[in-house]
This record gives C-alpha cells, sequence and structure tokens, in this order.
C-alpha cells in the first residue's frame, strides 16, 4: 500500500468516529482512488453504530457503486454476507451489491465453486444462485447437494418436491441426499417420496427407487427408518425375515440400524416372544466388534424384554462410553433400576459399596438413594485405588456441593449415620473444601 492508502485503512478501522467520517469523506471527494482493500471496509462501515459514518459510507459507496469489479465483490463475500445480515445498514444496499452478483454471467461459476468448497461462505453463494434466473431448481439441488455446509444441504433437500415433473433427476438428487452422513438430511429426502408413488412415478422407475428405499429401512435414524417403511408399505414380519437373512452381508452402520428396526417392528406386535431367531442375533449383537452395533444391541435387547435392566448395565458398565451412557439413559427414563436389581446383578454388595469399586456404579447409586449412597461412599477407603478424580470421597464430595439446595432431605438415621462417620475422622478426604462442606451440612441439621 501507498502511505495515503495505508493511512486510510487504519483510520476506516479506527475508535474515533470523527476519524471514520473523516476518512469517508476524502473517499467521498475523490482524494484517493477506489482500491480493493478499502472495499470490505466500507461494506463494514455501512453497519457502523454511528449514524454520520454510515451516511458517509452510503454516499462513497454511490460513487463507486457502478464501476466495482465483480471480482472485489466476490473476494469480499464474507464482508457483503455480514452486512446483509446486520441490524444498522440499509437492506438496500446488500440488496443491490448482491443483484449484481446474480445477474452477472461472469460471477457464476465462482459462486458454484464456492457452495461446494467454501463452508464459511456457501450460505452466501447459494442464496445469490437462488435468485439467479439462469440456474435451473436441478442445478442448484445437485450443487446445495454437494456443500459442506449442512445449512445449504437442508435447503436443497427441501428443493426435491419440486422435481417431481423431472423423476430421473430427482432419483440423481433422491440418491446423494439419502447418502448423506446427517440423518435429518436423509429424513427430508425420504419425505419428497410421494406416498403414491406406484401410480405418480413412471413404472420403469420403480425399480429404482425401491432400491434407493430398501437401505433406508435399516437407516440409524429412527425418522429416515420409519419414512422408508412407510413408503414401501411391507408386512412387519416380512421386512422382519429379510433383515435377519441379510445380516451377515451389512456392514455395521446398517447393522446397527437393523437391530433398532427389529426392535420397532417386534415391540408392538410381541413378535420378541415368538421369534427366537431375533433373540438370537440380539443376544450375538451385544459382543459385536463395533460399537454401534453393540450400542444397539444393548437398547434393543431392553426394549424386546431379552436382558433385564439390571443384567444390560451389568454388562455395559464395563464398556465403551456409548455403551454405557445409551444403556443407562434408557433405564434413567424408564426409571427401571432398583438397590434390589443393582443387588442381583453383582453391581453392589449389601452396603451400599459398588463391587470393583467401579466409579460408573458408585455416580450412578447417586441417582437412586443419594444419602444411603452418600453413606456407601464414606464407609470406603480414601486410598489404595487408581481411580484418582472418580474416587468415593471425591464423589461424596461433588454430591454434596451439587446438592446442598436439593429437595431429597436425608432421613433421622442417615444423618445420625453420617454424622457419626464424620465424626470418626472420615474427614481425611476433605481437607481442601472442609470449610464449605462443613457449611452445607450445618444447613442440613
Amino acid at each position: 500500500m501507498t502511505p495515503p492508502l495505508a493511512r486510510l485503512v487504519h483510520d476506516l478501522q479506527s475508535p474515533s468516529g470523527w476519524t471514520r467520517e473523516a476518512a469517508l469523506k476524502q473517499l467521498a471527494d475523490g482524494l484517493q482512488p477506489y482500491s480493493p482493500a478499502l472495499l470490505p471496509l466500507l461494506m463494514r462501515r455501512l453497519n457502523d453504530w454511528v449514524g454520520p459514518v454510515r451516511r458517509a459510507a452510503e454516499v462513497t459507496l454511490a460513487r463507486w457503486e457502478a464501476t466495482l469489479p465483480i471480482a472485489d465483490l466476490l473476494a469480499c463475500a464474507d464482508a457483503l454476507d455480514a452486512l446483509a445480515r446486520g441490524g444498522r445498514a440499509d437492506p438496500r444496499w446488500a440488496q443491490r451489491l448482491r443483484a449484481r452478483l446474480t445477474d452477472s454471467a461472469q460471477a457464476l461459476p465462482r459462486l458454484k465453486h464456492m457452495v461446494q468448497h467454501s463452508p464459511t461462505q456457501a450460505v452466501f453463494a447459494w442464496q445469490c444462485l437462488r435468485r439467479a434466473p439462469s440456474v435451473e431448481v436441478g442445478e442448484l439441488a445437485l450443487l446445495g447437494l454437494n456443500s459442506r455446509s449442512l445449512g445449504v444441504v437442508m435447503q436443497a433437500t427441501r428443493l426435491l418436491p419440486s422435481l417431481h415433473s423431472q423423476p430421473a433427476l430427482w432419483l440423481a438428487c433422491l440418491q446423494r441426499a439419502l447418502t448423506h452422513r446427517q440423518g435429518s438430511v436423509r429424513a427430508q429426502a425420504l419425505r419428497s417420496v410421494p406416498a403414491d408413488w406406484r401410480v405418480s412415478l413412471p413404472p420403469h422407475l420403480h425399480q429404482a427407487l425401491r432400491g434407493l428405499l430398501h437401505p433406508s429401512v435399516l437407516d440409524t435414524s429412527a425418522s429416515a427408518r420409519w419414512l422408508a417403511v412407510a413408503r414401501l408399505d411391507l408386512p412387519a414380519d416380512e421386512l422382519c425375515q429379510a433383515t435377519l437373512a441379510q445380516w451377515p452381508d451389512l456392514p455395521p452402520r446398517r447393522q446397527a440400524g437393523a437391530l433398532q428396526l427389529l426392535a420397532d417392528l417386534a415391540q408392538p406386535t410381541g413378535h420378541a416372544q415368538q421369534s427366537t431367531a431375533l433373540q438370537a442375533q440380539v443376544l450375538a449383537a451385544l459382543d459385536a466388534q463395533a460399537v454401534a452395533v453393540r450400542q444397539s444391541a444393548h437398547v434393543a435387547a431392553l426394549r424386546l424384554g431379552v436382558l433385564t435392566p439390571a443384567a444390560a448395565l451389568a454388562r455395559s458398565v464395563h464398556d465403551g462410553n456409548r455403551v454405557y451412557r445409551a444403556v443407562w439413559h434408557w433405564c434413567r427414563r424408564g426409571h427401571l433400576l432398583s438397590r434390589s436389581d443393582l443387588e442381583a446383578a453383582g453391581l453392589i454388595d449389601a452396603d451400599w459399596r459398588a463391587v470393583d469399586r467401579n466409579a460408573r456404579v458408585q455416580a450412578l447409586l447417586q441417582e437412586l438413594d443419594p444419602w444411603e449412597a452418600l453413606l456407601g461412599l464414606l464407609q470406603q477407603p480414601a486410598d489404595g485405588h487408581d481411580l484418582r478424580h472418580h474416587d468415593p470421597q471425591a464423589l461424596a464430595q461433588r454430591w454434596l456441593l451439587r446438592h446442598n439446595r436439593g429437595s431429597v432431605r436425608p432421613t433421622p438415621r442417615q444423618w445420625a449415620d453420617i454424622q457419626a462417620l464424620l465424626a470418626a475422622g472420615r474427614w481425611g478426604a476433605f481437607t481442601h473444601t472442609r470449610p464449605s462442606l462443613q457449611f452445607v451440612l450445618d444447613a442440613w441439621s
């Protein structure tokens, strides 16, 4: 930059409104010729919080607007997008600048590239292309479905119903949407399939559409799975038998969806009690190598009654975090666990102590009967373990601090036992937080 231009760039970003306004007046009077470095700063000043600065920026842009190069407008797409979303700027400026890009044949290739290769600018480029008269709906949908921006992909998926008059193009877009990683996109694509597709679509495309819908029946998204089942309109028994038959050839992601589908189909009809093959498949999947398959298998076993909640929890407590959390949330949502269940499963002993000193079980105890769990935790030694931040004393300490204003009050017996344990010297692990804990205990007394 030349020294005058560098000075203007500095002044346009000054914290002083008078300095910014003076710099813009120099540009409006023609004392400094147009430069691409000034355009994004000028757009920023159109949304300035000082009124005179905004008006000076509008005068400058009105002087340059007719001769602005398309390449420079594309280069500052981020600033133009921020201008369109600004709350103080006159919206007509963003509309006029965007219209120049929309009507320019030179800008269309660059905008198409931005939709597919620039996640930060994809929404802005997509909005420009939607207003371009030379871009057809089919091309726009394909461009949007290949974008790396989820917002653009969802907007492109909503265009699929308008492509029913072009069945071949609609099927191509539908295939692209059904392979997207996001379940909401796949579900939205399936909503574009008309319920009367056997009548409304040409017969020669029926087989192609069935080929797209059949894999979606095993989708991991419940919405996508049931939309595909509804569109195919197949009997539950036939679907269940076909799924079990193709199970060995399915990839892990499809196997996880198959387990969820089997549970969906069997639970309302009572088919789970009649099909030993289904129960055997669910039990075999509990030890699968893929985490997604084990997670779906544990939840399916709970839904079908193949495993009791305590047995499923005992299996998952030493598994990965995804499997354990899936079982735990399912049991917690249905209030399916009790102390007797945990004792029968061998997770705790008669004194409410977790077998094998598992931190997950200790945290689980606090959800069942928090004051009894606190007694069990206080009775365990604070040393001689390698659980570090998940040791029993630390769990008890965090529980007290979190529930100091809770509604679950201890019984007189529980309160007396806690006081006796603390009086007997169980404060060893609470050295640094003893004053705050003493305050909490005094509040309960």
